[in-house]
């Protein structure tokens, strides 16, 4: 009830934005019948507008990839939060934006259950973005997935997951094995420029966690070196890996790596022990391949 509320929510401002365009064009059509009307104010008029957000339709994407014969992958563990851990994620993110000012009024926080631009929402991101030929993604990928299934799972990650005490619930979701991540009690912000992001980190004292992610990412980057394919740098958005909660759209004035650095020595003496009771539940791991009319299809592995 809570995310349909805060559905309505966002919806109320989007409508209160099409008034005020309507109200906007009125007027330019107003001023062209009347000769009268200054030009300078019909160009303030017309300037104060707020510029439109830039939108990629997804099949876009598809034509450009494949008119150039190459297409961007990712690996990632992707993750469905309950509704309860869902309004957890939402306080907490609310509670860290409100108490930083930069980042409400430079950035507009969108979680990814509610991100419309995002086709992959929750997830713990594996490996970094590489790019290959399509012509060798039907040979990579598979070849990738199959090494994927053949890593040992800790057994202190295997926990089981689902069911409930709902009969009906209990027959959608039945239980199961699945591999169990836990978080860090403080958020980070990575990214800079126009797009960041808010981030649980997995629990850092948690060496089977960070074991298993890397071996993930070196397996990706093993299959792609024996196919003549350069993997991505490493950087370090990845490391420690993380779950990305809230991600910050430009605004306003763009945070540079200096200011995102002063937050976050501050954030990690924030702490909220609600994050630490949450369970990340995982099964598979997805990587992307070349797009297929307009859905994003993926390969999957299960881990377990």
């Amino acid at each position: 009830m809570d995310l349909i509320q805060q559905y309505q929510s966002d919806s109320e401002s989007e409508s209160e934005f099409e008034s005020e365009r309507e109200e906007e064009v009125g007027l330019n059509k107003e001023q062209e019948n009347n000769p009268k009307v200054n030009n300078q104010e019909k160009c303030e008029s017309e300037s104060s507008l707020p510029p439109l957000p830039r939108i990629e339709i997804y099949s876009q994407q598809y034509q450009q990839n494949m008119s150039l014969k190459e297409f961007s992958s990712y690996c990632y563990l992707p993750w469905n939060p309950s509704l309860p851990v869902v309004r957890t994620l939402d306080k907490v993110c609310e509670k860290v934006i409100q108490t930083f000012p930069e980042l409400s009024k430079n950035y507009k926080f969108v979680q990814p259950h509610k991100d419309i631009s995002r086709e992959v929402k929750h997830h713990i991101s594996v490996t970094y973005s590489f790019t290959m030929p399509i012509d060798k993604a039907d040979h990579v990928l598979p070849s990738m997935m199959k090494k994927f299934s053949k890593v040992e799972i800790p057994q202190s990650l295997v926990q089981e997951i689902g069911g409930s005490s709902s009969p009906l619930i209990a027959i959608m979701n039945k239980k199961r094995k699945g591999v169990r991540f836990s978080l860090n009690d403080h958020l980070t912000v990575r990214g800079s420029g126009s797009k960041i992001f808010l981030c649980a980190d997995l629990n850092s004292s948690d060496e089977s966690q960070q074991q298993l992610c890397k071996e993930l990412r070196s397996i990706s980057k093993n299959v792609l070196l024996e196919n003549g394919i350069q993997p991505p740098p490493e950087g370090t958005f990845l490391s420690p890996p993380h779950v990305s909660v809230s991600i910050g759209y430009l605004k306003g004035k763009i945070l540079s790596k200096t200011d995102i650095r002063k937050i976050n020595s501050k954030l990690t003496g924030i702490k909220f022990r609600e994050l630490q009771d949450v369970n990340v539940d995982v099964e598979e791991i997805h990587c992307i391949r070349p797009p297929q009319k307009e859905v994003i299809p993926v390969h999957s592995q299960r881990l377990l």
